[in-house]
């Protein structure tokens, strides 16, 4: 009767101990004016932890002179999970100049996604994407999807010199929307 009470008081304690791992947080904060009504807004990323596996919520709140909050979007797929000791990583979200960028770092480069709010939603509008492959080259790459153009630039890091380099209108239409939009789904906006 002991052991079967010490059992069942362990199991208790386990499903509490994994359930509160997985607990969503605020892990950022990031303000500025999104929609250019002269009110800060807030971009707030959430996150939760299942084991090594971080997920992120990206909720973004339209404020009002009184201070009240409106939420406009909640994307739960728009910032890419990060495994622990991987090197790939969120770096962080912020508003600059009207616009949301997620920042992310990898082990051997970085990548920007660059929203702005437009047509009743969050846009994507920019995208850079930089890569060392660890054996002497780098890529970069430059998408400003309002205007379609595309650039990729392939470099010897050693020597400095372009080894390849594309430059063309690349036009999506619809843009896609933070509501709904995965990162690196798209052989151009990884």
């Amino acid at each position: 009767m002991y052991n079967k009470s010490v059992i069942y008081l362990f199991f208790m304690l386990l499903g509490g101990f994994v359930h509160s791992q997985q607990k969503t947080v605020i892990h950022q904060i990031a303000k500025g004016d999104l929609n250019k009504d002269g009110i800060t807004d807030l971009a707030i990323v959430k996150a939760g932890k299942n084991g090594d596996i971080t997920n992120y919520i990206l909720e973004i709140y339209f404020l009002d002179k009184e201070g009240n909050k409106k939420l406009i979007v909640n994307a739960e797929k728009a910032i890419e999970a990060s495994q622990h000791g991987t090197g790939d990583n969120l770096e962080n979200v912020e508003i600059v100049k009207g616009t949301v960028h997620i920042n992310y770092s990898f082990l051997r480069g970085q990548s920007k996604h660059i929203f702005r709010y437009q047509n009743n939603g969050f846009e994507l509008i920019g995208f850079s994407y930089g890569i060392s492959d660890g054996q002497g080259h780098l890529t970069d790459v430059e998408f400003n999807l309002s205007t379609g153009r595309y650039i990729s630039k392939l470099s010897n890091y050693e020597t400095g010199e372009t080894e390849s380099k594309e430059d063309k209108i690349v036009k999506i239409r619809p843009l896609p929307n933070l509501r709904n939009f995965e990162p690196y789904r798209s052989k151009y906006f990884y």
